[in-house]
């Protein structure tokens, strides 16, 4: 008889440690996080005007920036963009070329669990390109 008393605390004990969760909170910073890369020629000098594409695994395009950012810097990919991501690394391709020359590269982004920023997780930093 005693087991029957008990039950009903035993199992209102058990209801509310099961719906014990903790919520993160998340809090973003104002930066605005841009992942570039340098391309370079052979002989190392930075190259500009070139016209770039962005894409990802799907066929997707991003437009991060238009151009260069400082001699012969340029984007990949940018903070506006950071919903598309998850924690999840993203494959994404890069292209630049002009008439006579071109070059690609392979990265991979996510963004960290608030979705504040996006990271680089590997890729080139320089580009040669022929």
């Amino acid at each position: 008889m005693k087991i029957i008393e008990y039950f009903p605390a035993v199992l209102v004990l058990l209801l509310l440690s099961s719906c014990a969760t903790e919520t993160e909170d998340c809090i973003c910073t104002d930066e605005f996080r841009v992942i570039t890369v340098l391309i370079i020629n052979e002989t190392g000098s930075p190259v500009e005007g070139l016209q770039t594409t962005v894409r990802d695994e799907k066929g997707k395009s991003y437009n991060p920036e238009e151009g260069t950012l400082y001699a012969g810097y340029y984007s990949i990919m940018t903070d506006k963009y950071v919903t598309d991501f998850t924690t999840d690394s993203k494959k994404i391709y890069f292209t630049a070329s002009s008439d006579s020359m071109n070059v690609n590269g392979e990265y991979f982004i996510n963004t960290d669990r608030c979705r504040c920023h996006i990271n680089k997780i590997s890729g080139p930093d320089t580009l040669v390109i022929k």
